[in-house]
């Protein structure tokens, strides 16, 4: 993944160590064609090769979900985002959370436009 998203989520992790009531896993950052592909076809991507942010390299998304992953609890994995956020607010990295779009994909993080922008001045 991204230096930056790197950063924001050995970040995350750390603050969550402190605490212990939370802790999360990274599902995925880079995918190759045949996983990019294979997540077409399940339903987990609406992008084809080499369309998804999970396709370059490094990628520019990662996917998180709280551990142990239950992928029904809505409420753990909008905890887990809203802290992802508050905590990139800190790092001055800007990030889009997938949670928040209207087909949501709930693990997806990806950084924005200007913070690839920042990344390439």
């Amino acid at each position: 993944c991204h230096p930056a998203l790197q950063r924001l989520i050995r970040e995350v992790d750390r603050r969550l160590s402190k605490h212990r009531h939370l802790e999360l896993t990274v599902v995925c950052g880079h995918r190759g064609q045949v996983e990019q592909e294979q997540a077409f076809r399940d339903g987990n991507s609406d992008k084809h090769w080499p369309d998804s942010r999970h396709n370059t390299t490094p990628s520019t998304a990662v996917d998180i979900a709280p551990y142990p992953i239950d992928w029904n609890d809505r409420e753990l994995f909008m905890l887990l985002i809203g802290y992802v956020l508050a905590v990139s607010e800190d790092l001055g990295i800007e990030i889009e959370a997938g949670a928040l779009w209207h087909k949501r994909d709930r693990p997806h993080i990806q950084l924005s436009a200007y913070e690839l922008s920042k990344a390439a001045a």
